[in-house]
């Protein structure tokens, strides 16, 4: 991303897991889809944002580099449904897409014209297993209001409630054994010297809890 007034650019982290038994990936970032057709897929946005739509950048791509199989990728968290979070979504079509329930009722029924804006069908266009979680119902959490363990998909990941830069705003705290991993949705700064979004690998102790690679 290389908006307005950020010189080094900035930076959509995707996270990439190995559990016992399944890859998952915490947001997708841009895919092969968005490369092929920016304005189809990514709209009049890309004229502010700009980001940069390089195929070699795509998470399936840094997938196979890392030497997994795609196919291997049986889950994807969400943190919201903004095109520069889901945009690799139409790469693993056999992926599961959990989000928070609010969050899905957003991307599917658009309220505003800011959410009309956002949430463009080509998003959803290959019809995506989204799975609803409700956060918001979940107990509190290291000081944070509500939030639920996905204990089905791997332990020690967990999704928050955090509404507001979208409806159903979520950030993903991954347990790494000896600290905490987290996706917030958000854009970083990155360092000067990389800029590049890569996935990061993790993968499981001998317990199941989820390990940073």
């Amino acid at each position: 991303m290389r908006p307005p007034r950020t010189p080094g650019g900035l930076v959509c982290h995707v996270l990439l897991l190995e559990t016992a038994d399944r890859l998952v990936l915490v947001d997708s970032g841009l895919g092969l889809r968005d490369a092929a057709d920016p304005g189809g897929r990514f709209g009049p946005a890309r004229y502010y944002v700009r980001p940069v739509f390089d195929e070699s950048e795509a998470a399936i791509r840094q997938i196979q580099k890392l030497g997994y199989d795609p196919r291997d990728v049986r889950d994807i968290v969400l943190t919201h449904f903004d095109a520069d979070h889901t945009g690799g979504l139409a790469d693993f079509p056999w992926a599961r897409a959990h989000l928070t329930a609010d969050e899905a009722a957003a991307a599917l029924r658009p309220r505003r014209l800011v959410e009309r804006g956002r949430y463009l069908p080509a998003q959803r266009a290959h019809d995506p297993t989204l799975v609803r979680h409700t956060p918001g119902d979940g107990e509190s959490w290291h000081g944070f209001a509500a939030a639920k363990e996905l204990a089905d998909i791997a332990p020690g990941l967990v999704m928050i409630s955090l509404p507001g830069h979208t409806r159903g705003h979520a950030a993903i705290a991954v347990d790494t054994g000896d600290r905490w991993n987290s996706a917030r949705g958000g854009r970083v700064l990155p360092p000067r010297t990389d800029r590049r979004r890569r996935p990061c690998a993790t993968r499981p102790d001998r317990h199941g809890t989820v390990r940073r690679a």
